[in-house]
């Protein structure tokens, strides 16, 4: 199972269709995105960003953003709740937009979006990830991740060059 992970579109069509050229995005069985989807699109094109984003429906795993609401979710035709969980190769995976602050036990895996800004790395036995922005980054390199039976990695959105991996 192989997983592609952004986060904070804000309706950057633009942004997605390179996105959706990506190999590493059209060999992905899912795509997790972890919200700021369409609502607070900085482009004006959020209907577009929408039909998009509908026509990979079926492989999209989604939460709510802080600046997605339920017109999103009528946009979309897929649900945004605000958190969501999954299992992969014995890790819960634990899905949501702004960071989480409760403890999680060793193994699991904790994914957010929500600062613009990628992060990865593991404390007490917890792997935790923000794949960044791949439309408005706020460290200035546009990223996403990949999750595989290999590990996770960090990628520049531009170059695809890995960022940095991590092994379970």
């Amino acid at each position: 199972m192989r997983y592609f992970i952004f986060s904070d579109l804000h309706g950057s069509a633009s942004e997605l269709k390179k996105a959706l050229a990506l190999p590493a995005f059209r060999e992905a069985d899912r795509v997790l995105l972890l919200g700021d989807i369409l609502h607070g699109g900085y482009e004006g094109t959020s209907g577009e960003c929408a039909m998009l984003l509908r026509e990979n429906k079926d492989r999209i795993l989604a939460v709510r953003g802080n600046c997605d609401d339920e017109s999103d979710v009528e946009a979309l035709g897929f649900p945004l709740p605000e958190c969501r969980g999954l299992s992969f190769k014995m890790h819960r995976v634990h899905l949501s937009h702004r960071p989480q602050v409760f403890a999680f036990p060793p193994g699991d895996i904790v994914m957010n979006g929500h600062t613009h800004r990628k992060t990865l790395y593991r404390d007490a036995g917890v792997i935790y990830l923000n794949p960044g922005s791949i439309a408005y980054p706020r460290d200035g390199i546009a990223s996403y991740a990949v999750m595989d039976d290999d590990g996770i990695r960090l990628y520049d959105f531009e170059t695809q060059e890995v960022l940095q991996e991590m092994k379970y």
